[in-house]
């Protein structure tokens, strides 16, 4: 499919605190093919935003947009991110081939 270059880190939201605050939930590592472009994209809230980095991986991957995704550059820089916007590739069949995530 497609060859990834990165290991990423999402980790789940779990629940809400008692100020509607998201606490962390599992972290759950992904294999991906991690890109830096910039380009306008559309998030979750249909606002128009800049994005920097797609994310692509291999089949399903389960993702939510209160999810935070991370991984450590090259230079030790630990970068944590939101997904801006979520897509799935599919065949003709309906299987997801690819998952998107636009941060």
């Amino acid at each position: 499919m497609i060859p990834t270059n990165k290991t990423i880190t999402v980790t789940k939201k779990a629940y809400l605190d008692n100020w509607g605050k998201p606490v962390a939930g599992e972290s759950v590592s992904y294999n991906c093919l991690l890109t830096f472009r910039t380009e306008k994209t559309i998030d979750n809230d249909g606002n128009e935003v800049v994005s920097t980095v797609n994310l692509m991986f291999n089949g399903f991957v389960n993702i939510d947009y209160g999810d935070v995704i991370s991984w450590t550059e090259e230079n030790g820089e630990l970068i944590k991110v939101k997904p801006l916007n979520i897509s799935f590739k599919r065949d003709l069949g309906g299987k997801t081939l690819i998952t998107k995530v636009v941060v």
